[in-house]
């Protein structure tokens, strides 16, 4: 066996599910790499990635579910780095839920991405008709300040919300090898932000 096919079979794997109704918690999961924490008496939640970043072939799952009028803000503990990969893409399925009243704002610290790096993340968010959701979530493409520059990664980035059972707001962000650098992309930016809101 080579020493690639070794380092692929040794891959970081993370599982959280989290469950809140208005009273408070009511079913928490978590296992391998990733982690998740509630700071006493407050609507938050902090996910923590125990492995110090994704590479390729990495794979982590996040299931979070609020219920009826209850309130959730869901971030991370630290920035997320994405390393370069020696073939395959690391993935990340996230999956929100929010019930009738509920809000859920999902503001996790922004996600580094390495040169050579390759990430897939899928993001199937089903509110209510009567919930809020608001997510913010940042790419940095590299560490500018360190005199980094990317230009070769692989990025599929797929969002699809449903709200009150139909289908609300698709997106599909994908490019690669190459970063796009048009007027009407990113136009030499190290940087972006999907940003959505959805209420009543």
């Amino acid at each position: 066996m080579s020493a690639t096919s070794r380092l692929l079979q040794q891959r970081s794997v993370g599982e959280v599910k989290l469950c809140v109704e208005r009273h408070g918690v009511t079913h928490i999961r978590e296992s391998g790499a990733s982690k998740v924490r509630l700071p006493r008496g407050s609507n938050e939640a902090i996910l923590i990635n125990t492995g110090g970043g994704i590479a390729g072939g990495d794979s982590f799952s996040i299931d979070i579910s609020v219920g009826q009028d209850a309130r959730l803000t869901v971030t991370s503990q630290a920035a997320e780095r994405v390393y370069q990969t020696l073939g395959p893409f690391a993935a990340t399925v996230v999956k929100l839920k929010a019930g009738a009243g509920a809000a859920l704002h999902w503001l996790p610290q922004e996600t580094i991405i390495y040169e050579g790096a390759a990430l897939r993340r899928d993001y199937l968010v089903e509110l209510d008709a009567g919930s809020k959701f608001l997510a913010v979530e940042p790419l940095v493409f590299g560490r500018s300040q360190m005199g980094e520059t990317v230009t070769e990664i692989r990025l599929m980035d797929i969002w699809r919300i449903r709200r009150g059972g139909s289908l609300a707001h698709v997106d599909a962000l994908t490019f690669g090898p190459g970063l796009p650098g048009s007027k009407a992309t990113l136009a030499g930016a190290a940087a972006l932000a999907t940003i959505v809101y959805v209420a009543e």
